[in-house]
C-alpha cells in the first residue's frame, strides 16, 4: 500500500462566515487539483481510497479527485485536522 497526501488546492482568502473551516477553493484551486488529477490518472498509480478533512476546501478538493479518477470511497475523518495524525488512518 502506497499513501499520497496532498494539500487541498487554493482556497479563499476568508469565509463567509469568517471560520477557516469554511473556506471554499477558488477557481483556480479546483484547476489545478483538475491537473493533478490528470496527471495521477496518466501515471500507474491506483487510488481505491481518499480520505479529507471535514474542512469545506478539503471535501471540494476529494470530491474533484473522486469524479476525475473514478474513487467511489470518499471518507471525511477527523484524523486529518491540524491537532490530529494521519498515521491512524488505515483502509479495511
Amino acid at each position: 500500500m502506497k499513501l499520497i497526501i496532498v494539500r487541498h488546492g487554493e482556497a479563499e482568502r476568508n469565509s463567509s462566515t469568517g471560520l477557516d473551516k469554511d473556506r471554499l477553493l477558488t477557481e483556480k484551486g479546483k484547476s489545478d487539483i483538475r491537473k493533478m488529477s490528470e496527471f495521477i490518472r496518466e501515471s500507474p498509480l491506483k487510488i481505491t481510497h481518499i480520505f479529507h478533512s471535514p474542512y469545506k476546501r478539503t471535501e471540494a478538493t476529494a470530491e474533484i479527485f473522486a469524479k476525475e479518477l473514478k474513487v467511489e470511497d470518499v471518507q471525511a475523518t477527523d484524523k486529518l485536522l491540524p491537532s490530529e495524525s494521519y498515521m491512524d488512518i488505515c483502509p479495511d
